[in-house]
């Protein structure tokens, strides 16, 4: 299932595509004969939601116009699959994976395919492509080998092998450093590469087979997904063990994203009980051009702002318990005690914006993993 600003679109097993709203009422559905009775492998909304990508087991790959609901590309492959598509991030191409190991691209304003054709020597299980270079794209393969891809050339730019024993399930750039990308197995590991030096920067060892990856807009949180369900919250100055985890999926996770919409704030106040993340992949490379990081300063600076609010509203609560205390109430003074802390933490959670605002604005935002 993909969410998007305002759609949400879900394929499933019987070959239907349906949109609903972002309160899940149906609003309208695909309904392709040539996919009728087949999976729906994969779904991809384009950076402004005009276009819905798909492709099924049927061998299909086609793009839907949400405005014309009009079918602009259509394209069959014969003893092949794709297993995964991705519009590059200023919607000029898309390119899709299949289960053979080679990678198609498709150029959006003529709607036809590419003649370059790029075969890799294993099944691709993800393709992503990266925020700041609109023509690579990286794979996660089923060897467990990571590959990015110059997609204008066919050139395998960076290959990294050995670093997963078994297949590589998902991988995901850093939102906001274009040196790191991330790669999930079902070895159990996190791996982190830097993408330009083209070495592999550390790992983190988990307790089960992952299957799903995603960078949230702060670029030191990550989330993850395993077979059994769950999903880990690491934070990658300190990613010794889990900062959370969370169990409501009874089999595995098959995708996370971090959504734009709630911008920055603490995982403390988050409310992330439930593996529902609004996901919002659409808009996610929306706000990074030309890989400068506007988004997560000017978000910092909203999130500031917003704390300081909080920090005001509890200065004004001290006071009034401090006039209440003069009646040397020990219910009043209690209430005095726990207004002081809450301001106590407010302050803590807006030094954390300030801080990582500073890291993000200067030389450190190159070095969060390190």
């Amino acid at each position: 299932m993909l969410i998007i600003a305002r759609v949400i679109a879900s394929g499933g097993d019987d070959g239907l595509i349906n949109f609903f709203n972002t309160s899940l009422e149906f609003i309208s559905s695909i309904d392709d004969p040539d996919i009728q009775g087949t999976d729906v492998t994969s779904l991809g909304f384009n950076i402004n939601s005009n276009f819905l990508g798909y492709s099924s087991s049927s061998g299909f790959l086609k793009i839907w116009d949400l405005k014309s609901s009009v079918v602009q590309l259509n394209y069959k492959m014969t003893n092949n699959n794709v297993t995964s598509i991705c519009f590059n991030s200023d919607s000029s191409i898309l390119t899709a994976g299949t289960f053979k190991g080679e990678i198609m691209n498709f150029n959006i304003p003529t709607m036809s395919k590419s003649n370059a054709k790029i075969q890799l020597n294993s099944k691709i299980n993800l393709i992503r492509y990266s925020p700041f270079y609109s023509t690579y794209v990286a794979s996660s393969l089923m060897d467990g080998t990571i590959k990015i891809i110059d997609t204008t050339t066919g050139n395998i730019v960076t290959n990294f092998a050995g670093y997963h024993q078994g297949a590589a399930t998902g991988i995901c750039f850093s939102p906001i450093n274009k040196l790191f990308l991330s790669s999930v197995g079902v070895d159990n590991r996190v791996n982190f590469y830097d993408v330009l030096a083209k070495k592999h920067i550390k790992t983190i060892n988990t307790t089960s087979p992952l299957t799903s990856i995603a960078f949230n807009t702060d670029g030191q949180t990550i989330a993850v997904g395993n077979i059994n369900g769950g999903i880990s919250i690491y934070d990658l100055r300190n990613s010794s063990s889990p900062k959370f985890i969370i169990s409501d999926h009874n089999t595995e996770i098959n995708h996370l994203e971090f959504s734009l919409k709630n911008k920055i704030r603490d995982l403390n106040s988050s409310g992330l009980n439930s593996s529902r993340v609004d996901l919002n992949s659409s808009r996610m490379n929306k706000s990074f051009n030309s890989g400068e990081i506007n988004a997560p300063s000017s978000m910092v600076n909203q999130s500031v702002a917003e704390n300081n609010k909080l920090i005001a509203e509890n200065k004004i609560n001290i006071d009034n318990n401090k006039l209440k205390i003069s009646d040397t109430s020990k219910a009043n003074e209690s209430e005095f005690k726990t207004v002081k802390e809450n301001l106590k933490k407010q302050i803590e959670i807006n030094q954390k914006f300030i801080d990582k605002k500073k890291i993000l604005d200067g030389p450190q935002g190159n070095n969060i993993l390190r």
